[in-house]
């Protein structure tokens, strides 16, 4: 059993593939959190919905150029997600 997501993948050295399914993975979390935001009525917790999706929005962009710096053949599949 693996402690983590990265930990089934080769190193981020030699592969892109751990960042690019974590990428999918954050997508989908703010997908999640935007529905829910939608519906929301608790201004608190709204407040930090949106504020836990624009740090998601930011771990993915931090990852993205480590992806154009590290594996840019990959580069195109990570912006897309």
């Amino acid at each position: 059993s693996s402690s983590c997501l990265g930990a089934d993948f080769a190193p981020f050295q030699v592969s892109a593939d751990g960042t690019i399914a974590h990428l999918k993975q954050l997508r989908n979390r703010i997908t999640e959190l935007s529905n829910e935001v939608a519906s929301e009525t608790d201004t608190s917790a709204l407040l930090a919905k949106q504020r836990r999706i624009k740090h998601i929005e930011s771990d993915m962009q931090f990852a993205i150029s480590k992806i154009s710096a590290t594996h840019p053949d990959r580069l195109e599949e990570a912006q897309s997600i």
